[in-house]
């Protein structure tokens, strides 16, 4: 198989997989009783979008095309909304709130807590000189598609600083969490909040209901789900993750 000449053979897949086919999303969604449900609001992890362009195996031909691909994510991040938003409406007529959501620094805040949080994570998007410019592009094309989604109806892309990025979300609405980030999986404990994993046609819907069931998949451990929600962050911070 040759490999790709051109930058698009490489980000336009990697972007198209987080665009899950419909018929997926009818699994997911049409079990979950949506159909008294006027207004969502979708929230997508950045991170778990571009996590894959972060790959050794790619960066030395994504720095060779640093022009080449120069606005390429900003115009792929909103097709990627179009995607989600014409789902809703065509399948439910439900209107959507679309957020997408990074930080551009790192939290040292948890750092002083844990000197090694994230130690891998920050190591590629701050210190390692290899992936400069791939970072340099990607702020970029954020800030470009913050611009341009000012002209785009209830689209927004929030940069969270400093902070880890968490999701604001209305009580009075159904919220979904696009993320395969686990510390995103926290925000299962709020009303009407659930997460679904972008990792194509294996992507999941997870809720209060199935959460631990999730996180221990791959675990030997019985699950209980007996443990009661209102445990779940205290649980989820004794166990801990640095990814």
């Amino acid at each position: 198989m040759e490999e790709p000449t051109h930058i698009r053979e490489i980000f336009e897949p990697i972007i198209n997989s987080k665009k899950i086919k419909y018929e997926v999303l009818d699994k997911l969604f049409f079990s979950n009783l949506l159909f008294d449900v006027e207004e969502v609001s979708l929230f997508f992890s950045v991170e778990s979008i571009l996590k894959q362009f972060y790959n050794p195996n790619i960066i030395e031909i994504v720095n060779s095309c640093e022009n080449e691909y120069k606005f390429f994510l900003s115009s792929e991040l909103l097709n990627l909304a179009a995607h989600y938003r014409h789902y809703f409406w065509s399948r439910f007529e439900i209107t959507s709130n679309i957020f997408f959501f990074y930080a551009s620094k790192i939290n040292s805040r948890a750092k002083k807590l844990n000197f090694h949080y994230r130690d891998k994570y920050y190591e590629k998007r701050f210190n390692n000189l290899e992936y400069n410019n791939l970072n340099n592009n990607i702020l970029t094309n954020l800030n470009l598609a913050n611009m341009l989604s000012d002209y785009l109806p209830h689209i927004y892309v929030v940069d969270t600083g400093d902070i880890e990025p968490s999701n604001n979300k209305a009580p009075d609405l159904m919220n979904f969490i696009f993320s395969n980030n686990l510390i995103d999986m926290q925000e299962i404990i709020y009303d009407k909040t659930n997460i679904i994993t972008l990792k194509s046609d294996n992507s999941k819907l997870i809720d209060k209901d199935n959460i631990y069931q999730y996180l221990l998949r791959s675990s030997k451990s019985k699950n209980n789900t007996s443990i009661s929600m209102n445990l779940f962050t205290t649980i989820f911070s004794i166990v801990g993750s640095t990814s």
